[in-house]
């Protein structure tokens, strides 16, 4: 054979031995598989997944991750109790487009489960027309209030029918955006 030749399949060899060897020595099970109770989340690019109710829902944080959040159990009944929850924020908010993200997820989220209708709003549609007020001064039980702000602290409280979902940062808001769900969907 000519040295080219050898040359080319010993690399090619060496191409393929480097594929195998990464497969088998980055299967660190316990990085990429997480078990919470009944659930079971297993680690995507963007975050982890677990099956809720036939149908796979995705988060950014584990349970373990947003158990701190202080949250009681009015919380749970007032999210958990309705077929129609409203979520708002302040458009004027520093992390407005974040949390327009996070309203939308919630939407997205809550169709596809068929666990209740979202409807969305802002605590000031001035500069939005199309989109209905809402704040805790609407929350009833019919429509309980789901108030998502930037705060010095991170907790989620409830007064009545408005549940406050408060962080002290951009980052803090997805922990509580998590935690909110998980309650809702009976993993915390």
């Amino acid at each position: 054979m000519e040295k080219k030749t050898i040359a080319s399949l010993l690399i090619a060899f060496l191409m393929v031995m480097s594929i195998v060897g990464y497969v088998l020595v980055d299967v660190d099970v316990s990085e990429r598989k997480q078990t919470h109770g009944d659930f079971t989340f297993y680690r995507m690019a963007s975050g982890w997944k677990t099956n809720i109710g036939g149908k796979d829902v995705l988060f950014n944080f584990l349970p373990n991750q947003v158990s701190s959040i202080p949250a009681d159990q009015q919380t749970t009944l007032v999210l958990t109790n309705t077929p129609v929850l409203g979520v708002t924020y302040d458009p004027n908010s520093s992390s407005a487009q974040t949390l327009g993200q996070i309203q939308y997820y919630l939407e997205q989220v809550f169709h596809d489960n068929a666990q209740f209708f979202v409807l969305r709003g802002l605590t000031n549609t001035t500069s939005f027309p199309a989109l209905p007020e809402l704040s805790c001064l609407n929350a009833s039980q019919k429509l309980p209030i789901l108030v998502f702000e930037r705060s010095n602290e991170t907790n989620i409280t409830t007064e009545g029918y408005c549940v406050r979902a408060r962080a002290a940062s951009n980052p803090d808001l997805f922990l509580v955006l998590d935690k909110i769900v998980y309650l809702i969907m009976g993993v915390l």
